[in-house]
């Protein structure tokens, strides 16, 4: 039976652009794009308004129990054989990903469980890197209570500063620095009152753990790589993150990510070397994978691994260097066709706002202003008008996501400046 179905698992961003790469590429007629999700998830309003969106484009739905197996085999029993490549673009459905590719026959090319466990799993990560190499990564240990004398033992074993954050959460979620004993203490008790709520709405993965590890000084960079079936990894350009901390504000979100990285050849080398080594570590095969890293004073640190393309970065790789980075991330899974670089073509920049204090958002002035600005390309709402904001560090997301790009490299700089004036939130 012919190959002929491309399927996400859980909705996607950009739906008419991603199916649009994938008709063009195995052609209009060859080739079907499903939809599989949680029927569950429509409840959530947001949700449902983000899976219509995907449905609109796609060939075949199936809405299902995501934690039934069973109901998962029926969906797929006339098409598993038909899969091309399976994927998922968000860590929170990587719970339904692992029930998917468990029934599928082993001609559709996927990571293993294992590999996504150690991933998706911060304290399972730091396992497998430090048992591949334990040069890779910072001290780490779970912090199990709040007790005195078990966080006296926590900061003996890091040191300070220290960082605490969960383990199965992302985007910076409960994430903070400490650098005394006190802040510890503050720290690890508002973070075990808000990270059962924070899981829940956010999907968190595994067990529900919290992270002690050693703060690295230096600047942040990440990479995203299409990893093939030997777990050889083909790297994207690097990508520059300033910290909210970095940039003088109070969370460690990534505010500012930008391409170029600024690194020399030989340091990107280094990098990717590095990232390699995080693949290897953790097994991951026949997938992408977001990989961060500190360029600490000891060198090249992993901070983690993600079995995903990262945040944002299709739109920035496609107007950075023309590279169509959602269809490369569905060709590396099929062992057959190659994923494709191109060469540098504009600067860009990535932007998340958060406001300056907790509350309910009211309104975003300067929207229409950054719009006329030479090097707008896109922005988004992610806590929406009337809805609660909080800071990251308390399980938190932004408030307004941003991507300028120009092939003037002042041009940008002025409009980055021009945008951090002018956007304002207000909270009440």
């Amino acid at each position: 039976m012919k190959k002929d179905l491309i399927l996400f698992v859980g909705y996607f961003v950009s739906p008419k652009e991603v199916v649009g790469e994938i008709k063009s590429f195995f052609g209009e007629n060859d080739v079907r794009v499903g939809l599989i999700y949680d029927k569950k998830s429509l409840k959530n309003q947001i949700i449902n308004t983000k899976i219509n969106s995907c449905v609109k484009y796609c060939d075949i739905e199936l809405a299902v129990d995501m934690s039934s197996i069973e109901e998962i085999k029926n969906a797929l029993f006339q098409e598993q054989s038909r899969i091309i490549a399976v994927t998922t673009r968000g860590e929170s459905f990587l719970k339904e990903f692992k029930s998917v590719i468990q029934i599928l026959p082993e001609s559709v090319l996927t990571p293993t469980v294992n590999a996504i466990d150690n991933c998706s799993d911060k304290s399972k990560m730091r396992e497998a890197l430090r048992a591949y190499d334990e040069s890779l990564t910072p001290k780490s240990i779970e912090i199990k209570s709040t007790d005195k004398k078990h966080l006296e033992q926590i900061s003996q074993k890091t040191g300070f500063p220290l960082i605490i954050k969960p383990s199965g959460l992302s985007t910076s979620m409960l994430v903070t620095k400490c650098s005394n004993f006190k802040e510890l203490q503050n720290m690890a008790k508002t973070t075990f009152d808000k990270i059962q709520e924070s899981y829940e709405t956010h999907k968190g993965r595994g067990q529900i753990k919290v992270l002690a590890e050693e703060f690295m000084s230096g600047p942040l960079y990440s990479v995203d790589a299409y990893i093939d079936s030997k777990g050889e990894g083909l790297f994207c350009p690097a990508v520059r993150t300033i910290t909210g901390a970095e940039a003088g504000k109070s969370d460690f979100y990534g505010y500012l990510q930008s391409i170029p990285a600024g690194l020399s050849e030989k340091d990107k080398q280094k990098m990717n070397n590095y990232a390699q080594k995080a693949i290897n570590a953790v097994g991951l095969k026949n997938s992408s994978a977001h990989i961060e890293l500190i360029l600490s004073y000891k060198g090249w640190k992993i901070v983690e691994i993600g079995p995903r393309t990262g945040g944002q970065r299709t739109t920035m790789y496609r107007l950075s260097h023309n590279i169509k980075h959602s269809l490369n991330d569905i060709l590396t899974r099929t062992n057959i066709y190659q994923p494709k670089l191109e060469k540098f073509s504009k600067y860009v920049a990535y932007l998340k706002f958060y406001a300056e204090e907790e509350g309910i958002v009211e309104d975003v002035n300067g929207i229409n202003e950054i719009i006329k600005l030479k090097s707008y390309a896109k922005h988004a709402m992610v806590t929406g008008i009337n809805n609660q904001f909080k800071f990251a560090r308390h399980g938190g997301l932004g408030v307004m996501n941003l991507v300028l790009a120009n092939r003037n490299k002042n041009i940008l700089e002025e409009d980055i400046k021009n945008t951090e004036k002018t956007i304002k939130i207000i909270i009440k």
